[in-house]
């Protein structure tokens, strides 16, 4: 009798595990992050050619300027019109896009604008320099915090794909 409950309680977690019940659930911070590569994402010519190419960095400041603000990095690559594959990393301030890492503040037209793209640009290059360094960027204390979110995790969720 017990090798048959043994048995009957292995086949029903294997089935829960099959129809989704062992699935990873997101945190708020991993939904938050999920929910803007969602939205990059939609904004591509060619959606089905989407990659994450590294993990995802969130980092939350304080700034005199602008208040607080989640920046987040998403470095993917997928086809332009012509069917190139290139690779970028988007900037989101907040849930708005902002532009690329490459973008140039003299395309915009507001302070505003300017200044969150500067103040992005310069927060990646800072995160970039530290890991450069052999540092660890998410101890910086000019920021309120600064983490990576696992591409793996975020891919699956979306169902997207990911290089890594």
């Amino acid at each position: 009798m017990k090798r048959v409950l043994s048995l009957v309680l292995a086949v029903a977690g294997l089935l829960m595990c099959v129809c989704g019940g062992c699935a990873a659930k997101l945190t708020d911070d991993e939904q938050r992050v999920a929910d803007i590569v969602a939205k990059l994402v939609n904004m591509m010519k060619d959606p089905d050619s989407f990659k994450l190419r590294d993990d995802i960095v969130v980092i939350y400041t304080d700034d005199p300027i602008l208040g607080k603000t989640y920046y987040t990095y998403i470095t993917y690559s997928a086809n332009n019109s012509f069917g190139a594959s290139l690779v970028d990393t988007a900037m989101f301030a907040d849930n708005r896009y902002i532009g690329s890492v490459d973008d140039d503040t003299d395309d915009l037209e507001t302070a505003d604008e300017k200044t969150t793209l500067a103040l992005a640009q310069y927060n990646i290059a800072a995160w970039n320099f530290t890991l450069s360094m052999g540092g660890d960027p998410t101890k910086n204390t000019d920021w309120i915090s600064a983490e990576t979110v696992s591409m793996e995790k975020i891919a699956n969720h979306l169902k997207v794909d990911y290089v890594g």
